[in-house]
């Protein structure tokens, strides 16, 4: 009998043992894939960190810029639509409509993707892109599409162009 009871407290100790160690093997596991997601994220980040500093470094190039911190001087301004605004006013043009396609930050920089429809002549659309491409400040024309409108000397002129804003500085 005392057999029988030292043979079930030896096997009730090893069960318990068995589920604690249990217990802390799943927490242990938990707390590493947490760890290793965190060292996964990291490393994304600092990996579109790496790629958004490359683009800028070959961004300032294109532009003869001799250092990136100097892009920061170049933007379209605090209002990318008072910005287009002025630049269509000051062609001659009819502006019918401008819509934001889409924002997408990287490290420095902010770019606002626009598409106009402007009415107008040819020359004067010729103005606007030129103006557009001629800017100091990063302005990119994206795409160009000219309709003749009925009954009218006018041509309706679709305009796509990516705008280039430096982000604020982080604060320290």
């Amino acid at each position: 009998m005392r057999t029988k009871l030292l043979i079930i407290a030896a096997l009730l100790l090893f069960a318990v043992g068995f589920s604690v160690d249990r217990i802390w093997t799943s927490s242990v596991l938990a707390k590493t894939r947490n760890l290793e997601q965190q060292r996964v994220d990291l490393l994304a980040r600092l990996g579109n960190r790496a790629e958004s500093d490359q683009e800028a470094r070959v961004m300032a190039e294109c532009m003869g810029l001799a250092d990136v911190n100097n892009l920061d001087g170049l933007g379209a301004g605090t209002d990318a639509i008072v910005f287009i605004n002025r630049k269509v006013a000051e062609a001659g043009m009819h502006q019918v409509e401008l819509i934001s396609d889409a924002v997408e930050n990287s490290t420095r920089l902010r770019r606002s993707d626009f598409t106009m429809t402007v009415n107008g002549s040819y020359r004067e659309f010729a103005s606007l892109v030129r103006s557009f491409e001629d800017d100091p400040r990063l302005v990119t024309v994206v795409g160009v599409r000219i309709e003749a409108k009925d009954a009218t000397p006018d041509l309706e002129c679709h305009l796509s162009v990516a705008i280039y804003d430096p982000l604020p500085k982080a604060r320290s």
